[in-house]
């Protein structure tokens, strides 16, 4: 069985910013993947990677690139202790999650939400803490999904890029 996730891995200035506040605020998140959006997953299955990698370029091939915004600063709590940054086209980036879902064949526990993760591994009153302390900070990246990543969790808690593929629909 293994644990997977397909992602946009952020690049650019988005990328840094967001590793910046990660490194600040939760070196474990930071240290475990890069600043990413989640677009399905994580899961644990027993599917052949060949297949999971068949998967993510058939959803690839079927979707357009499409400019993101990271915006406001979140929280999960208390359902997760999770503090994170809203990514829109919130619409755009549910399609491209359902469709990829439907071509896994997912079933995933809780709604989708586009985000990215600042922190994971802290407690609820550090979450609390670091949440109150990054609503007062500006943020407005940009940023531009024109590829969808598929990547495992090692033993060790880091996950790793196990293929790419470039989005490719009307170009």
């Amino acid at each position: 069985m293994r644990r997977v996730v397909v992602a946009y891995l952020l690049r650019g200035e988005a990328s840094e910013r967001v590793n910046h506040l990660r490194r600040q605020y939760d070196p474990r998140t930071a240290a475990a993947i890069p600043a990413h959006v989640t677009l399905a997953g994580p899961v644990n299955t027993p599917a052949p990677l060949d297949d999971l990698i068949r998967a993510l370029y058939s959803v690839a091939g079927r979707t357009a690139p499409l400019a993101l915004r990271i915006g406001a600063v979140a929280t999960f709590l208390p359902v997760s202790a999770t503090t994170f940054l809203e990514v829109e086209p919130r619409a755009s980036l549910t399609a491209l999650h359902d469709l990829q879902v439907q071509e896994l064949g997912w079933t995933e526990t809780y709604p989708y939400h586009p985000h990215v993760t600042v922190t994971e591994y802290l407690d609820r009153f550090a979450t609390e803490e670091a949440y109150r302390s990054l609503r007062g900070i500006e943020v407005e990246w940009l940023d531009y999904l024109d590829r969808i990543t598929l990547l495992e969790k090692l033993p060790d808690g880091r996950w790793i890029s196990v293929a790419n593929a470039a989005l490719n629909a009307g170009l």
